[in-house]
């Protein structure tokens, strides 16, 4: 279960959390506001340094997940264990890849 009423002041929070462990084994559905939750909570993950973790995910979320485009985001490497040029080289290839996914071939109307 995951709470969305929770409000902390991060300037006051003092936690040596080095992971964050979400137990999803017992998801049976997943709508788009816990996709919303779940992409909010990485960002947030990241921002603080904090690793992110979708443990027991079943088939469902998995699928949700991959048919949203945003399996490789949550459960991916954490921006701090990546070295600094692979972000910049991944968004080169993504945009090699969106460019020639675009291209029917050579411009044949010149």
């Amino acid at each position: 279960m995951i709470r969305t009423d929770l409000h902390v002041d991060r300037g006051d929070l003092q936690v040596d959390c080095t992971d964050l462990h979400l137990d999803c084994t017992d998801v049976a559905a997943i709508d788009s506001s816990g996709l919303s939750v779940l992409l909010m909570a990485r960002r947030l993950t990241d921002a603080a340094g904090v690793r992110f973790h979708l443990d027991g995910r079943p088939v469902e979320l998995e699928r949700m997940l991959k048919v949203t485009g945003t399996l490789a985001y949550l459960t991916g490497r954490h921006a701090s264990d990546r070295p600094a040029s692979s972000a910049v080289e991944r968004r080169s290839a993504g945009s090699e890849q969106a460019i020639s996914a675009r291209s029917g071939g050579p411009d044949t109307t010149t």
